[in-house]
């Protein structure tokens, strides 16, 4: 038998939660490196041209359509700021 094995059975009952929280631990760390560096990925040079653009104009309202339109967690905070900004001023 293996030793890890047996270290496991002679662990007693208290390894069972051991494992399970070390199965969890690894299963959220996975899903958050995909959500934040896969799925919530954003094209910054796309997203700050945009941003740019209309913030030539003038636009807040358009800055804040653009960052809408993406659920990147760097849009989200941009998002912040210019809410910040147009609050400020009125």
């Amino acid at each position: 038998m293996s030793g890890l094995l047996l270290a496991y059975q002679e662990g007693g009952w208290g390894m069972h939660p051991i494992l399970m929280l070390g199965i969890a631990s690894i299963y959220i760390t996975v899903e958050r490196i995909n959500q934040l560096y896969f799925k919530m990925n954003i094209n910054k040079e796309h997203f700050f041209k945009s941003l740019t653009t209309y913030l030539l104009k003038g636009d807040l309202e358009g800055m804040l359509l653009v960052c809408d339109q993406n659920q990147a967690p760097m849009s989200k905070v941009v998002k912040g700021c210019l809410i910040k900004l147009i609050n400020r001023g009125t």
